[in-house]
């Protein structure tokens, strides 16, 4: 009869292979592995969250712009409107029509009085006046 090998040691422990060892150890790789990548794709979701909410605060934007649009277009669409603006802004006129242009006054330059001079300062002057002669 072949000889049996003994599976357990005299301590009663079992034996540590090393497939049992690389086993575990592939065990722990393909666990970290998967860890990382799902920390990835949370990260990259969050980031297309961020994203999506600040295209949908610009869509928002432009609809309230384009409305307000649309609200100016409907307006200019009255005739007397536009006849109003033109003569307003650009000065138009009609056929046979004369512009008047009315100019705010011109302010007129400040009076300057005649302040007294104290009396070191005309004694200054006087002396000054007697080196210049």
């Amino acid at each position: 009869m072949i000889a049996q090998t003994k599976r357990f040691r005299k301590g009663g422990r079992p034996r540590v292979t090393i497939s049992a060892i690389l086993l575990l150890l592939f065990l722990f790789v393909a666990a970290g592995c998967l860890a990382f990548s799902s920390w990835r794709i949370r990260n990259k979701r969050t980031e297309l969250e961020t994203q999506i909410k600040q295209h949908q605060e610009e869509s928002k934007s432009l609809e309230e712009k384009n409305q307000a649009l649309k609200a100016k277009i409907s307006r200019f669409k009255n005739k007397d409107l536009i006849e109003k603006e033109a003569r307003e802004r650009l000065s138009l006129k009609k056929p046979g029509e004369e512009v008047v242009v009315v100019l705010p006054p011109v302010p007129s330059p400040p009076v300057v009085k005649n302040e007294e001079k104290g009396f070191f300062l005309a004694i200054w002057e006087e002396i000054l006046a007697l080196f210049q002669r």
